[in-house]
C-alpha cells in the first residue's frame, strides 16, 4: 500500500507559477463579470456609470501586476484568454435564451433574455476597448518601466491606467451605449466612467504593491531593458 505523507503548510504553499495562474484566473473572471454587471446603468442626473466599472478596474490592477512581474508578452496572452472567455459567455448565454422552457416552472425568461440579449453588444464593445486598452496599458507599463529602470511602480501603474482606461472607456461606452441616450448624457457617461475607474485603481494602489511583492517573494522580478522598447 502506498502511504502519503501530508504536510499542510508545505502542500498549500503557492509557488511562482501558481501565482501567475491565480492572477490570470482573476483577470478572466473579473472581465466576464464586469460585462454582465454592465447591463445596469446607475445615474445621477447628467452623470451615469455602468455597474461593471466597480469591478473592471480589477482587470487593470491585475494586468499591471502581470506585466510588472511576468512581462508584457504574458499579459498579451492573458488578454487574449480573457477575450476568449467573454466570447464563450456570449455564446452560452444566447444558447441558454434559445433553449425551450416551461413558462409555468420558469418565469424569468424575459429577464434572462434582457441580460444576455444585451450582453453581446456590451461584450463586442468591451472587446474593442479591452484589446486596445490592455495593449496600451501593457505597452505603457513596459515603456515607463524601461525609462525608470524598473523603479517608481506608482508612475508605471497610474500612467498606464490613465492611458489604457481612457482608450478603453471611450471605445466601450461609445459602442455599447450610443443611440440609447442623448449625446450630452453619453459624454457625461464617458467622463464619469473614466474618472471613476482611475480613482478606483488609484485607491487600490496599495493592493497592487502588495500583489507585486507577493508574486516576487520567491522569484526575481522583471529586468527592464531599453532594447525592449
Amino acid at each position: 500500500m502506498v502511504k502519503y505523507d501530508y504536510n499542510i503548510k508545505k502542500d498549500l504553499k503557492i509557488n511562482f507559477s501558481q501565482k501567475k495562474i491565480i492572477l490570470i484566473t482573476i483577470f478572466a473572471v473579473a472581465g466576464v463579470l464586469s460585462d454582465l454587471l454592465a447591463t445596469k446603468v446607475c445615474s445621477w442626473g447628467y452623470f451615469s456609470i455602468e455597474c461593471g466599472c466597480i469591478l473592471f478596474p480589477v482587470c487593470y490592477l491585475v494586468a499591471d501586476v502581470i506585466t510588472e512581474v511576468f512581462g508584457e508578452k504574458t499579459m498579451i496572452k492573458t488578454a487574449f484568454l480573457g477575450m476568449s472567455m467573454k466570447i464563450m459567455m456570449v455564446i452560452c448565454g444566447l444558447l441558454c435564451i434559445m433553449m425551450p422552457f416551461d413558462p409555468t416552472t420558469f418565469t424569468a425568461q424575459a429577464h434572462l433574455a434582457y441580460v444576455f440579449g444585451f450582453v453581446p453588444r456590451i461584450t463586442f464593445a468591451s472587446l474593442c476597448g479591452y484589446i486596445v486598452g490592455q495593449f496600451v496599458n501593457a505597452r505603457l507599463m513596459t515603456v515607463i518601466g524601461n525609462y525608470t529602470n524598473g523603479k517608481h511602480l506608482f508612475l508605471r501603474t497610474i500612467g498606464s491606467t490613465i492611458g489604457g482606461e481612457l482608450v478603453d472607456t471611450i471605445l466601450f461606452i461609445g459602442i455599447a451605449f450610443v443611440g440609447t441616450m442623448p449625446p450630452i448624457y453619453l459624454l457625461g457617461f464617458i467622463m464619469t466612467q473614466y474618472v471613476m475607474k482611475v480613482l478606483i485603481e488609484t485607491f487600490l494602489q496599495p493592493v497592487t504593491y502588495r500583489a507585486v511583492s507577493w508574486c516576487r517573494s520567491d522569484e526575481s522580478g522583471v529586468v527592464y531593458r531599453r532594447e525592449d522598447l
